[in-house]
């Protein structure tokens, strides 16, 4: 019995001993025995682990300058919530920011006709709803519906995107382009996108009145140059928020060679097309060493129709005029009568129509009638093609008649420049005659000119 407790006893002294020798045991004998959790560092100190704060280190439950909700969310908390229409999110900066949930984004678009007095433009512009100032575009687009045959080269100059204060009677500019490009034919299009600026006291959403306004001139084939201005206002408000992504395109390229594309926190992250110095094929200007053939960019299109016989094409490098088919060119003739005094003059008018003012001629074969008794002497020297005081066709002539039926034959051909490649124009005949009249054993000299009207002609001016 004794011999029993005297081993428990044993037993315990041992186990005691252990502890005692286990607790002197050190927990660390180098740094590398210590591990720590994330944000912090541990080192040995005295053979035991010691856990240190690392500064500026994720996971240290400090948030510290360097970081934020989007790169460390255990530190400072999650990058979350909403703010009227913005909601917060992290940017691909990694930076906590509002931002519009484009899932609730919708383009609105519409489509409206300008009358602009001497054409139709069809104009259609778009954008964002909700639109957000720091990456969204207002877009633009026009086309020629119809214009009147005397105007040429209608060019949009400006647009520009205002808030309209009729109460005070004040605007204030939200955002403008400078857009200088001209329609040529009626399929053409002219495309702008800009961004809108306007002061906002929400930036999470404010609903504002919007007005276009365009200005565009046009030149009359006379050569004046008229300019004008004509406002539209938008149907409703635009939802304004201004978000806080700030972050160039992946490309800015508009595959034009004459800008330089940009983009920078100076242009507040948008894109921006400058043209560069000197002559250029896409900078908008039709430069003297450009034409229609060379650059239609700047120019405007060579191919287009002028009338019911001409059009214009590119031949090499330069726009010329020619006949759309040459099986619509038809021979004609009209039979006219000049009656003088004292005789008839019948005139038979062949030609070509329509006339080609370089190549074609009229051929006319006069025959007299109808002398009267003691007529003689009978010639005409000069014969005109006029429309109203516009000298067509002049030539010196000596036809000569002796009797009834005696006739002769005029080649005459056009003695006008057109500016255009197609004109109507409704010319007359006019002679100029002289004749012999006995009148009691005298004879008179008498002189007479006479004018015919042919109708309305069509000519033309190819090349």
């Amino acid at each position: 019995m004794i011999l029993i407790k005297a081993r428990h006893l044993y037993i315990v002294l041992i186990l005691a001993a252990l502890i005692i020798i286990s607790g002197c045991t050190p927990e660390c004998s180098r740094n590398t025995d210590c591990t720590a959790k994330p944000g912090y560092s541990a080192r040995c100190s005295q053979g035991k682990c010691v856990e240190v704060i690392n500064a500026n280190s994720c996971g240290n439950s400090v948030c510290e300058q360097s970081e934020n909700s989007c790169t460390c969310p255990s530190d400072c908390g999650s990058c979350a919530g909403k703010e009227g229409q913005l909601e917060r999110s992290c940017s691909s900066k990694k930076e906590c920011v509002l931002s519009l949930n484009q899932d609730n984004v919708r383009e609105a678009s519409f489509t409206e006709t300008l009358d602009i007095r001497v054409a139709s433009l069809d104009m259609r512009y778009s954008y964002y709803q909700p639109f957000d100032t720091a990456q969204h575009l207002f877009k633009v687009t026009f086309s020629l519906a119809n214009k009147q045959d005397d105007v040429t080269k209608i060019t949009i100059k400006k647009i520009r995107v205002l808030e309209v204060d009729r109460s005070q009677r004040s605007t204030k500019l939200f955002g403008e382009a400078e857009l200088n490009q001209f329609f040529w034919i009626p399929s053409a299009k002219l495309e702008a996108e800009f961004p809108l600026a306007p002061q906002l006291s929400n930036i999470t959403g404010e609903q504002k009145p919007v007005e276009l306004e365009i200005n565009y001139e046009y030149i009359l084939k006379s050569g004046s140059v008229v300019s004008s201005t004509v406002k539209k206002e938008l149907p409703g408000r635009i939802l304004f928020v201004k978000s806080g992504i700030g972050e160039c395109p992946s490309s800015c390229e508009d595959n034009n060679p004459c800008t330089i594309d940009a983009c920078s926190a100076s242009s507040n992250y948008f894109c921006t097309h400058e043209l560069g110095q000197g002559s250029c094929c896409g900078n908008t200007k039709c430069e003297p060493n450009e034409n229609e053939c060379t650059c239609a960019r700047d120019c405007g299109s060579c191919d287009r129709p002028f009338g019911k016989y001409m059009a214009y094409s590119c031949s090499g490098n330069a726009c010329a005029a020619d006949l759309i088919d040459a099986a619509s060119v038809k021979p004609k003739t009209l039979v006219i009568q000049a009656s003088f005094t004292e005789f008839t003059i019948e005139n038979k008018i062949s030609f070509e129509e329509p006339f080609s003012i370089r190549q074609s001629k009229f051929t006319i074969v006069s025959e007299v009638n109808n002398i009267r008794q003691g007529i003689s002497g009978i010639k005409c020297t000069k014969l005109q093609l006029l429309d109203n005081t516009e000298l067509l066709a002049e030539k010196a002539v000596s036809l000569v008649f002796s009797k009834n039926l005696d006739k002769a034959t005029t080649i005459l051909p056009a003695a006008f420049t057109s500016r255009n490649p197609e004109t109507t124009k409704n010319p007359q005949l006019k002679l100029f005659c002289e004749y012999d009249k006995a009148v009691s054993g005298a004879i008179q000299h008498n002189t007479q000119a006479i004018s015919q009207q042919l109708g309305s002609l069509v000519f033309i001016s190819p090349g």
